[in-house]
């Protein structure tokens, strides 16, 4: 499949997006490729790194794989909430964007616990206003995540599958159910039981003081070191994090 994305980033000009989805972003043996690398040779060129070797001085890469597995806890965490978000329809989720939270509470979940607590905080929060028939005070995606780093790039690439998902789901019923002016009995309580439920959540997460992948860190550190000092290297690391809340932590 080609990304829609790659296609804005040569020109938005070159391809007609409404033609270029058509006939290029299939996952079939149907589509002509061959086509597409033509119209793109006079904009893109791709050099491989075995090509400009001799002009650019590489630093050599000395890839260390550190394994670790989850806490019972952390585990019972990630089986917990991803079943919550295989269930046909939850109120806590924003208007049309579902797939996009969906997909951002997984990297928060293999982020750390910690980095989703705050998440399924404002989730509550969200369920709690929407008992009480009132709107959110702030602007609830960017409240939800805004530990979060690059949610606007994220968005952004994920907004075309979101809203093919959402209409393979059935969601525009789901939606209309959400955006009704009161809740009706039934609908109260099913959002009460979901509210139990993240709260469940959350609770479990803050029970998390540690993190078997935080842990690990150290031990990568350690022998990322090892491997600094053998070369003669300065003794720095750079850690790359899906949230501050897990920067927060280590």
């Amino acid at each position: 499949m080609i990304s829609t994305a790659l296609s804005s980033t040569v020109d938005e000009h070159v391809f007609g997006m409404e033609s270029f989805r058509a006939q290029f972003t299939r996952n079939d043996d149907g589509v002509d490729y061959k086509e597409l690398k033509e119209r793109i040779r006079p904009l893109l060129h791709r050099t491989l790194r075995r090509q400009v070797r001799e002009h650019v001085p590489w630093t050599e890469r000395i890839p260390i794989t550190i394994q670790f597995h989850p806490t019972e806890e952390e585990q019972e965490l990630y089986d917990r909430v991803t079943e919550y978000l295989h269930q046909d329809l939850l109120y806590a989720m924003p208007d049309g964007k579902r797939h996009l939270v969906t997909m951002i509470l997984h990297k928060l979940l293999a982020s750390s616990s910690f980095a989703v607590t705050r998440t399924l905080e404002k989730l509550i929060k969200g369920l709690e206003y929407l008992l009480e028939e009132k709107a959110p005070s702030e602007d609830f995606m960017a409240a939800l995540f805004a530990d979060m780093d690059g949610l606007d790039d994220v968005e952004d690439e994920w907004e075309e599958d979101e809203e093919e998902s959402r209409s393979a789901a059935g969601g525009e019923e789901h939606e209309k159910k959400k955006k009704s002016e009161h809740l009706s009995a039934e609908e109260i309580e099913a959002v009460k039981a979901e509210l139990k439920q993240l709260k469940s959540f959350r609770e479990l997460s803050v029970s998390i003081t540690h993190n078997a992948k935080g842990d690990k860190l150290f031990t990568a550190l350690e022998q990322g070191f090892e491997q600094l000092k053998k070369i003669g290297a300065n003794k720095k690391a750079i850690i790359f994090t899906e949230s501050r809340r897990t920067q927060e932590y280590l």
